[in-house]
């Protein structure tokens, strides 16, 4: 329930904070296998809202999922999808695990952006 609470409450942050849209390298996110254990997904969605880049983050193992944007084709279909390297690759199930949570917080946060947005809503 806490762990609810905090991502609405920064589901707000990001809200407000996703109007400025300028694309750029920075745009890019460092989707390492090896860093997405201590990664932010809420600051790295931030930054890449920030910078126009509205993708949601896949994995490959084998086959290709979104996490947490099951339910929503139309938007991933529609927004693109960057996949992790490496994630159909290691057999670490540690890393594999912490790739999963980061992209489905990440994938989360943006859909609910995403559907309070009128011109992405499908």
């Amino acid at each position: 329930m806490r762990r609810f609470k905090i991502m609405i409450t920064l589901v707000v942050f990001l809200v407000i904070g996703c109007h400025a849209r300028t694309v750029g390298d920075e745009a890019s996110l460092d989707l390492d296998m090896h860093r997405l254990g201590t990664a932010d997904p809420v600051a790295d969605l931030n930054l890449a809202l920030k910078n126009g880049d509205h993708r949601f983050i896949g994995l490959r193992d084998p086959g290709e999922f979104v996490p947490g944007a099951e339910d929503h084709p139309q938007l991933t279909e529609k927004m693109g999808i960057r996949y992790v390297p490496g994630s159909s690759d290691t057999a670490d199930k540690r890393l594999q695990d912490q790739a999963q949570e980061y992209a489905q917080i990440y994938n989360m946060l943006l859909v609910r952006v995403l559907r309070k947005a009128p011109t992405t809503n499908p």
